[in-house]
């Protein structure tokens, strides 16, 4: 129960702080371009790889900080992504991406 309290707490701050970052839905289509092999064309999923165009922005940024910062607690809390290797291959993706990158994504997924 901790654990899930706590997650839910970094949940909250990180909802918090991507609301003062808006995402700008045309950087984020051009960022989308690599997520689409995975993710399908309009993040519909695909395979093992979920569907991410029922995420609100903030469930997104959320999972993808989570993904950046290497919190799997936080991921377990969610339900997201820990099954399949799945895991292993989110981590390094989004531990590329700025917090603006993640915004303007979110923001793309979101239009979709």
């Amino acid at each position: 129960m901790k654990k899930l309290t706590s997650a839910l707490l970094i949940a909250g701050f990180t909802a918090a702080s991507s609301a003062a970052l808006a995402g700008d839905v045309s950087l984020g289509k051009s960022l989308y371009t690599s997520c689409a092999s995975c993710h399908g064309a309009k993040a519909q999923g695909q395979g093992m790889f979920p569907q991410l165009n029922n995420l609100s922005e903030e469930e997104f940024i959320t999972s993808m900080g989570f993904y950046k910062s290497g919190d799997q607690e936080g991921l377990r809390a969610l339900g997201r992504g820990l099954g399949e290797g799945y895991y292993g291959i989110m981590a390094p993706s989004a531990a590329s991406l700025s917090d603006r990158d993640i915004a303007d994504l979110a923001a793309y997924i979101n239009s979709l």
